[in-house]
């Protein structure tokens, strides 16, 4: 058994979700730092953010490749999510973390779009040696669409079976779980807890994010990740305020939303 937290960096934290391959480097070094002081052994997973989302539609590949064009607008795309990967990667090395970038174009396969094979082995393996793994959403091979957008939140839900992990932490752009959206509704109230009994009226009042994101928003991490917080617990923070994420990660009280249904 791995004693290992998941950490997921939202595309919303440390890119410009609106503007095409633009990093949000001062969030990203800070981050870094907060993460140099975990004590405790990391799988870091990054979203592409603009990195993905934006070539995806751009290139038109979010239903696979069919044309010449697409099939090199996607291995642009995977290129373009690498350079994120290389500038998290460098910001962590920078605050002394042994940060090495996984691609899962090189480790996963999906079929139809879900995962059908994922080479675990080389994140044990750099686990075992001390490294700390970072994955991130990337397109993929796919068996029936030739080539597909796998995110960061479908490597989460793979790994969190294969490494049973203490916790999952999600650093987004959002202090947590609301009522409503809470960017259109000011009377949005933040729910800190999610238990089997209030589940469903949360699933319903989580709306489809309205950006570029091509993942399903939040409604669409939550639902990937339903069946892990059954075995750990899932907490939702907000990684643009400094101190937040780290706080989760350590297991000490912030504004965040935890799911535990595993009881």
């Amino acid at each position: 058994v791995y004693m290992v937290v998941i950490v997921k960096l939202g595309g919303s934290v440390i890119t410009n979700k609106n503007k095409f391959t633009t990093a949000n480097k001062k969030v990203i070094v800070r981050l870094a730092g907060d993460l140099s002081k975990i004590k405790t052994p990391m799988i870091i997973v990054h979203g592409a953010g603009s990195y993905g989302h934006f070539p995806v539609k751009k290139f038109g590949i979010r239903d696979g490749f069919h044309n010449e064009k697409q099939r090199l607008g996607f291995a642009k795309t995977h290129l373009y999510c690498k350079d994120l990967n290389q500038l998290v990667c460098g910001a962590l090395l920078a605050k002394g973390i042994p940060a090495v970038g996984i691609p899962p174009f090189s480790t996963v396969k999906q079929e139809n779009g879900r995962i059908s094979y994922f080479n675990t082995q080389i994140v044990k393996d750099a686990l075992h040696e001390g490294l700390v793994p970072v994955m991130f959403g990337d397109p993929t091979l796919d068996s029936v669409k030739h080539g597909l957008p796998c995110s960061g939140d479908k490597v989460i839900s793979f790994l969190a079976k294969v490494f049973e992990p203490t916790m999952i932490v999600f650093g987004t752009d959002v202090d947590g779980i609301y009522t409503s959206d809470p960017k259109t509704n000011k009377n949005a109230r933040l729910i800190p807890l999610v238990t089997h009994s209030n589940l469903n009226a949360v699933l319903s009042s989580l709306e489809e994010a309205k950006t570029h994101d091509v993942t399903g928003g939040m409604k669409g991490k939550i639902l990937e990740l339903l069946d892990e917080s059954k075995k750990c617990p899932l907490i939702i923070v907000n990684a643009l305020k400094p101190g937040r994420l780290q706080k989760a990660v350590e297991g000490k009280e912030t504004i965040s939303t935890t799911f535990k249904l595993n009881n």
